[in-house]
């Protein structure tokens, strides 16, 4: 099997459900004979992820510095690195775990014929709210709906947290 995934790593020190499906799930897949490539922000340790996962395919994309545009830029880049990987590659099923990272490839079309499937590990505006402190408003709202368009379009949705089953 052959399996394109994203995520929103940013790096291997940042221990969660994510980090655990990439780095263990993934590897364990590889020995078994399946491909998996996996597509993240360049990380702060590119180097150390393809010493360390030699098994993995990884693909790297540039975002922005800049707050104000940094979510245009993962969308934007996210979208056409997954593009060009899909036309390069036949991939039997694509892998998805948050919305921040699969919003570009998901929503802004490209992924017509290929199985896409939702790891959902928590609400993203639920956890954005809890990390920041923050109380809603308009762009809790918007995260809602882009985590509910995302999960419309996949053809299935694998929960991972007991604490939302």
């Amino acid at each position: 099997m052959n399996v394109l995934a994203t995520t929103d790593i940013y790096t291997v020190r940042d221990v969660c459900g994510v980090y655990r499906m990439a780095f263990a799930i993934a590897p364990r897949m590889a020995r078994r004979g399946h491909r998996f490539d996996l597509v993240l922000q360049c990380p702060d340790d590119e180097e150390f992820l393809r010493k360390s996962y030699p098994a993995l395919g990884f693909y790297f994309y540039r975002v922005s510095s800049s707050r104000a545009l940094m979510p245009f830029s993962m969308l934007l880049r996210s979208r056409k690195l997954f593009a060009r990987l899909l036309k390069e590659r036949r991939y039997d099923i694509v892998v998805v775990s948050q919305p921040m990272s699969s919003m570009g490839p998901v929503l802004l079309g490209g992924m017509k014929g290929v199985p896409l499937m939702y790891n959902f590990y928590s609400p993203w505006d639920a956890e954005f709210r809890v990390r920041t402190e923050s109380s809603g408003g308009i762009s809790s709202r918007a995260r809602n709906l882009i985590e509910k368009a995302i999960i419309r379009r996949g053809d299935g949705v694998c929960v991972m947290s007991e604490y939302m089953k």
